[in-house]
């Protein structure tokens, strides 16, 4: 799928945009370094003009450190998807298990407790999807690639506040020479690293990395291009970089498969990249369940239509391609003959025509960039940032703090004697003194000069209370002694208000994670020709496997005209973290066990149902309890069978004749 330019005109032109969009962009990264200074503890001391103190801080009280940890969430919304007909439920459900796993197989976790922290500083993070075609199995080519983009790294177009009006959108990576060499197949070896700032403040040159920038932009059919460089080497130009490229031989005009630059029919070195919107089946396209059951079929061939949408027609041909003709007859059978000559009138007996069935190549057509905002904000291309409402209280803070450290050490005692009086001037605690008379061991005196800093450390706590009040932080929220909270029932309330607080953040997350669904399903429909084994929960519980087959996306509207199925809604399942907290999932199973929501507590059939689905919820030794219940429920049951067995013997043994009762007159 590489198509490289050489069109130097074609690089001018993007490497102006690029400039221009950095330098109005240039302020908004300045204030990304500042932010991570913040992060991180920074020292320094600023005035309310904005300028940097020469003096700084001694001491600090990290509070933007304490309050974006106080906020970081481990799970991340599990995907849910709705279907705009019902007929897609079962097709809905599908996406939703091949997304977990999708999920599951990615670096998921350390990607989301990267996010959480990067998103709340900086007002925003990327997510970047692609599909690595290198990626591959025995029985699959291609996977799913997902990373994250610092913020520092995507430049926006000058103007545009949002990527969804955004004609185009540029990307900054730190790269190897080597792996744009193994990737790219092209040479930056003596090329140097543009923006090593990209990697972090402070960073310098380094001899083994260049800086790639990307471009992804708006084509003129309304699809996504994308043009690449580095310094001035073009390392990927794609006009329409979603599309299937396919080397092409304009000698012998035919496709060539594999790596080769090489026609293997004729030995044409020129080969070309020739994107294909359609390909031709060979074969029929057979869809099995899971019980081996055929339940869809695509023909290789189909019938030919016209412009009016009717059948096309064609001789039948013999084994010898000779037009096979039949007798033309009239509405009872009768051979029609002709009037001259009375013999038979023959027609050449016509079927179909037939032609091999065009699928389309599916394509997303969408930016494979997704934006998670912190809290929105009308004109921001970004989010808001919590730091930038907290950053003053942490610079005060930083201020008190020094100023208190300063008074204690600056404090101590002084002893006072006259200057006649003789002390050993040595290190030893006991120290010898020696006077003439009294009156002079009177005159020793000490006085302790401690500063009052009392009213710095109350400033340096209020300052600390405004900001957590601004981000909306309560003490038992962060699990701490609350002491407006006089009971457990009110420190929950405090706890689930500060909670309310975030929900803004909560439902960025949820959509931002919903449009990563989104990419992910597209891409992989566009690019997964092979089935995809994935572990999905049957109705009952149990663990069943099944196939991800893009055909069963594929429809066939009244026209004959084949197209993708794509309609579907994508959000969060907001149970979802439930579903990821085990502990949480076993205490409530339990609360709905003891309550007599599945029965008797005492009965074993409700026990036995209890530890099964403790035991699917990995629930420890739930096994051995399942084990143990089933075999007392087999004892049970062997014993009961014996007594029934005992009874009917008794029953039949001879003699055990009833008497008969005498009849009172």
């Amino acid at each position: 799928m590489k198509n490289k330019g050489n069109s130097k005109q074609k690089l001018a032109k993007w490497q102006d945009r690029f400039t221009e969009a950095k330098n109005e962009y240039q302020l908004e990264l300045e204030e990304m370094n500042k932010r991570d200074r913040y992060y991180q503890g920074s020292k320094d001391i600023y005035s309310p003009d904005g300028a940097k103190a020469v003096k700084k801080a001694s001491n600090i009280r990290n509070v933007i450190f304490e309050m974006i940890e106080s906020q970081v969430e481990s799970a991340f919304p599990t995907p849910k998807v709705t279907p705009y007909r019902k007929s897609d439920e079962e097709l809905a459900k599908k996406i939703e298990d091949m997304l977990r796993n999708e999920m599951d197989r990615l670096p998921s976790e350390r990607l989301n407790d990267t996010d959480e922290r990067t998103t709340p500083i900086q007002g925003g993070d990327f997510f970047l999807v692609e599909w690595d075609s290198a990626a591959h199995t025995h029985t699959t080519l291609g996977e799913l690639s997902l990373q994250l983009v610092h913020p520092r790294k995507v430049i926006p177009q000058r103007g545009v506040e949002s990527l969804e009006q955004s004609d185009w959108v540029f990307v900054e990576l730190s790269q190897t020479k080597e792996y744009i060499r193994r990737r790219y197949g092209v040479d930056v070896e003596d090329e140097g690293e543009e923006f090593p700032e990209i990697r972090g403040e402070g960073k310098t040159h380094s001899d083994n990395m260049v800086t790639q920038v990307i471009v992804y932009y708006r084509n003129k059919e309304g699809g996504v291009g994308l043009f690449s460089w580095v310094n001035d080497t073009i390392v990927e130009d794609l006009e329409d970089y979603q599309a299937r490229v396919q080397k092409y031989c304009p000698k012998c005009e035919v496709i060539v498969s594999g790596n080769s630059d090489e026609c293997p029919y004729c030995g044409y070195k020129g080969l070309q990249d020739k994107q294909e919107d359609y390909y031709e089946l060979d074969e029929d396209i057979v869809l099995y369940d899971e019980n081996g059951q055929e339940y869809k079929r695509i023909p290789a061939l189909t019938v030919e239509l016209d412009e009016y949408g009717e059948p096309l027609q064609e001789p039948e041909l013999d084994s010898d391609g000779s037009p096979v003709l039949d007798m033309q007859t009239d509405q009872f059978g009768q051979p029609v003959l002709e009037q001259m000559t009375g013999f038979p009138i023959l027609q050449k007996r016509m079927k179909p025509k037939m032609v091999k069935t065009k699928i389309p190549y599916y394509k997303p057509d969408i930016f494979p960039l997704i934006l998670r905002k912190n809290v929105s904000v009308d004109g921001k291309f970004l989010g808001n940032s919590d730091i930038d409402f907290i950053k003053d209280q942490q610079n005060e803070i930083n201020k008190y703090l020094t100023k208190a450290a300063e008074k204690t050490l600056k404090g101590g005692s002084l002893t006072v004697m006259p200057r006649k009086l003789k002390v050993d001037d040595t290190d030893e605690e006991m120290k010898l003194v020696k006077y003439d008379t009294p009156a002079e061991a009177e005159g020793i005196r000490v006085y302790n000069l401690q500063a009052d800093f009392s009213g710095d450390m109350e400033m340096a706590e209020r300052h600390y209370r405004f900001a957590r009040e601004t981000i909306g932080i309560t003490e038992s929220f962060q699990g701490r002694i609350d002491s407006t909270a006089t009971s457990g029932k009110a420190k929950e309330f405090s706890a689930a208000q500060a909670a309310g607080r975030f929900e803004s953040k909560k439902t960025m997350k949820r959509a931002a994670y919903a449009d990563l669904y989104e990419v992910m399903f597209k891409f992989i429909l566009a690019y997964a020709d092979e089935p995809r084994e994935f572990r999905a929960v049957d109705k009952l519980g149990n663990d069943v496997y099944s196939l991800f087959n893009k055909y069963d996306f594929l429809e066939q509207d009244g026209a004959g005209e084949w197209y993708w199925n794509d309609r579907f809604m994508f959000s969060t399942d907001n149970t979802g973290n439930l579903s990821q907290n085990r502990e949480a999932l076993w205490q409530e199973t339990r609360n709905n066990f003891e309550s007599g929501t599945f029965g008797n507590p005492q009965d074993i059939n409700v026990l036995i149902l209890y530890w099964t689905m403790m035991k699917e919820m990995h629930y420890p030794i739930a096994g051995t309890v399942l084990q143990n219940l089933q075999q007392q429920k087999k004892q049970q049951e062997m014993m009961m069978q014996q007594q029934q067995v005992m009874a009917q013997q008794q029953m039949q043994q001879p003699g055990m004749v009833q008497q008969e009762q005498p009849v009172v007159m």
